[in-house]
């Protein structure tokens, strides 16, 4: 129970991959005031400042519901925590004896980021299911695969960039700005510091607006630029020859395989003109030390691991691999894994035999095999799997904070494909879409009403997540809830109470949860940089260097050395779909007002972002008779949606921009608008995709867009001069 009178907690905001601390003030079992931690690095952004809004809003589920009505219907009966336990497991084990345990699958979200990771597909393993999906092909494992088949771990991501000591930043397919404010303030920092930024992206953002140089490269071309930015390192000898020599492998295999993109051919594919994408090259392979950050634009594309890998290596051709305002390897106490990591270990992950029968295994063993380093079945054949019975039949689902109905491309796919399934139950702050087509809904906890260990994605240091009142109405933690299911089901888990969770995740640190409340914050040093050199074997990859050359992608029938493979739609080859569909279309891009669909219900922060946008350049619209404020008619070969027109002048006439997962949770019916105004109603469910990922094209689409006849819903106008 909460305590009376006043107290204060630390906590630390999950809703997005920052991992904020605040400091709550507590009065008689009520969370009245959050403010910043003082002993906390970062710096929050609006959502986490608006955590009450959102942790006391009157639409928030307080009590497992079950369906009384078709599914999708929108008619709730509620019920108590014993009957919704029950009629899960129940239904879990109904489906597993019939049909056996690969009829079962668990998805997972990003709404409460990484408490529900191990507990869900613990427990799907112990089901004997290895399928466990989430959007990860298209968010995040692209890169991560890439880079530790390169270097042995990820370098790009939230965490690595040092920017507070760079002298040179690179921001490639990402805008920290809107992605990750905290890293935006330091990023501000350092170029008032004198800091220069190269922003490579093909939409104008605040990256790209801070830039001394802005390469607006067309969507899908990311490698022959990177590709081509190595060719005149490599030839003009900017590259660090004494760190090539000793830690790397497949260099001269690589410096023949660039010869194939010259200044010319590669300003040709990507529109960037030539001398710039010289002035880039030479930037990067002179100022020192230079910090490159590269997020899900790489990843959302039919050729994105092979792109990351590309992108990847400039950081370890330059030498600006682990060292002081370079790209940092992380540091971590011995023995200690994040949560992704453990995914990945061979002390937790299944047996061979089960992996090969995971979802996706065959088609993209890199992301769903046994030899996967941190392994998921692939959703796009999970919802297959759904709808057909191909490779086998998918009956059952449990999600936890899964968006998947507005995520997944194709909505309608997504839908039939949910409503296929003999059960379906999600953990839910909200009564979602996505929700909306369950049997069972079970209220979740928001994280001022949680404890936990934050591994934090930033480089050195970890936080204490304090619980600072009790969950409303029935509301439960993520981790209790699995672990009641699952011992409701007769599965024995490695934990039997939250607390047992977060002490297990303490011990490499050789500290109990009560030793962690005390201290807080745990640091360890970044010092001593190249740790490579230090460490028995040196990269964590097979060989101990950077490997340029991958022998396991030759193993497996990919290119060892990353090559540009051509969008399907890209206009300058596919001529005859350009005809119709002349322009586009790239998603996905960050907005700091929501986190993807979570905040739309959020007044102080929905105002800021009432509307679904498409940026569109002023020229395109005015061939199409569309004003600013307009809504806009979008479409490409496979569906269409509807948005509010703003113009973007720096833009590619050619490009649009669309704002993604998208909906109206103020709207009554249960779908609140997914199929008007979600992006993903505009991609094809079934591919092509990236051959070794299985990620799709989110960005680089070809299109259409017309004056809208009609709006999504009647909703007073909107002056963008009022947007902040």
């Amino acid at each position: 129970m909460a305590a009376k009178g006043t107290t204060v907690a630390q906590s630390t905001c999950t809703i997005c991959h920052e991992f904020c601390g605040f400091e709550l003030t507590v009065e008689n079992g009520k969370v009245t005031k959050l403010k910043p931690a003082a002993n906390h690095p970062n710096h929050p952004c609006p959502k986490g400042l608006r955590a009450l809004d959102y942790m006391y809003h009157p639409d928030r589920l307080l009590h497992p519901l079950k369906r009384v009505g078709e599914r999708g219907e929108g008619k709730w009966k509620q019920i108590g925590w014993e009957e919704a336990i029950d009629t899960v497991a129940t239904n879990l084990l109904k489906v597993k004896e019939k049909y056996g345990p690969l009829s079962i699958a668990i998805s997972r979200g990003s709404r409460h980021k990484r408490v529900n990771i191990l507990p869900t597909a613990l427990m799907a393993y112990m089901l004997g299911s290895p399928n466990v999906l989430s959007i990860a092909h298209s968010c995040r494992r692209p890169g991560l695969i890439a880079q530790t088949f390169t270097h042995g771990e990820i370098l790009t991501d939230d965490c690595g960039p040092d920017w507070p000591n760079s002298n040179l930043i690179v921001i490639w397919a990402a805008n920290p700005s809107q992605a990750h404010p905290s890293k935006w303030h330091d990023f501000m920092e350092a170029k008032k510091r004198g800091a220069k930024v190269l922003c490579v992206d093909p939409r104008y953002s605040d990256s790209a607006a801070n830039a001394d140089l802005w390469l607006r490269v067309k969507p899908g071309t990311d490698s022959a630029l990177a590709l081509g930015m190595i060719n005149v390192i490599i030839q003009e000898e900017l590259y660090d020859k004494e760190f090539v020599d000793k830690w790397t492998l497949g260099f001269d295999e690589l410096r023949e395989h660039v010869k194939n993109y010259p200044l010319d051919k590669v300003a040709k594919l990507t529109r960037v003109p030539a001398e710039k994408i010289h002035e880039a090259a030479v930037m990067y392979g002179t100022i020192k030390p230079a910090s490159l950050h590269y997020r899900i634009g790489l990843d959302q594309n039919v050729n994105s691991t092979q792109s990351a890998r590309a992108v990847s290596f400039l950081i370890s051709l330059t030498g600006n691999i682990d060292v002081k305002g370079g790209n940092v390897m992380r540091r971590r106490p011995r023995g200690f894994f994040t949560m992704t990591e453990e995914l990945g270990r061979q002390g937790f992950r299944p047996e061979p035999q089960m992996e090969l029968k995971r979802l996706g295994a065959d088609e993209f063993p890199l992301f769903c095999g046994p030899k996967a380093p941190w392994p998921e079945a692939h959703p796009a054949i999970g919802l297959r799997a759904m709808n057909t019975d191909r490779p086998y039949k998918v009956r059952a689902l449990f999600a936890a904070g899964s968006q998947i109905l507005l995520a997944e491309p194709g909505t309608a796919h997504t839908t039939k494909a949910l409503k296929s399934l003999d059960f379906y139950s999600i953990v839910e702050t909200f009564m979602t879409p996505t929700a909306q087509l369950a049997d069972i809904v079970l209220p979740a906890a928001w994280w001022p009403e949680r404890e936990e260990v934050v591994e934090n994605t930033y480089i050195n240091f970890m936080y204490c997540h304090e619980k600072a009142v009790d969950p409303p109405g029935e509301c439960r933690d993520d981790r209790e809830i699995v672990i009641a299911i699952a011992k409701r089901m007769g599965i024995s888990m490695p934990w039997n109470s939250v607390r047992e969770y977060n002490e297990n995740v303490l011990k490499p640190l050789n500290m109990t949860w009560d030793e962690f409340k005390e201290k807080k914050i745990v640091y360890w040093p970044l010092e001593p940089y190249k740790r490579y050199e230090n460490l028995q074997g040196g990269f964590r990859t097979s060989t101990g260097k950077v490997e340029y050359y991958s022998e396991v992608f030759k193993k497996f029938g990919y290119d060892p050395l990353p090559t540009y493979k051509p969008s399907r739609e890209d206009p300058d080859i596919h001529h005859e779909i350009a005809k119709d569909y002349p322009l586009m279309l790239i998603s996905g891009s960050r907005n700091k007002f929501r986190s993807h669909a979570d905040c739309l219900q959020i007044p102080a922060l929905r105002k800021l972002n009432p509307f679904p946008i498409v940026q569109v350049h002023p020229d395109t619209a005015a061939k199409h008779g569309i004003a600013e404020g307009d809504w806009v008619k979008i479409e490409t070969r496979f569906g269409s949606c509807k948005m509010k027109a703003k113009f973007e002048p720096n833009h590619d006439p050619q490009l649009i921009h669309c704002d993604h997962m998208y909906h109206y949770p103020e709207r009554p019916e249960p779908e609140k608008g997914v199929y008007e105004s979600n992006v993903n109603n505009l991609m094809d469910p079934l591919g092509p995709y990236d051959e070794l990922c299985g990620s799709i094209a989110f960005r680089g689409m070809l299109c259409r867009i017309s004056k809208a006849d009609k709006a999504p819903f009647e909703a007073k106008p909107i002056k963008f001069s009022d947007v902040v």
